[in-house]
């Protein structure tokens, strides 16, 4: 399993074992996977229903409206931008 996002490539596995690293929401039928956002001092997750993939974040001062649909070159610029958060999520997950 990956353990940290360092390159393009790491994101490319990320994004392909998601179904692997990522929780199930057995209601949506959607795959999701959740890392702190630093900016905004909250939540973000990350989703995949089918090979659609949406974005929403979430704090205790602001909500998206709604999920954000995105393409995968968004993914690769969103992952990248907060690599540290999603590296310490899945350093988080090894452990556990």
């Amino acid at each position: 399993m990956l353990r940290t996002i360092r390159t393009r490539r790491d994101i490319e596995k990320f994004l392909n074992e998601f179904d692997r690293i990522a929780q199930y929401d057995v209601d949506n039928q959607k795959w999701y996977f959740v890392f702190v956002d630093y900016n905004r001092s909250g939540f973000w997750t990350l989703m995949k229903k089918d090979e659609q993939w949406s974005l929403h974040g979430k704090g205790d001062t602001y909500s998206d409206i709604q999920e954000r649909l995105i393409d995968r070159e968004e993914v690769y610029r969103h992952l990248w931008k907060c690599r540290k958060a999603v590296n310490e999520e899945l350093k988080r997950k090894v452990l556990v």
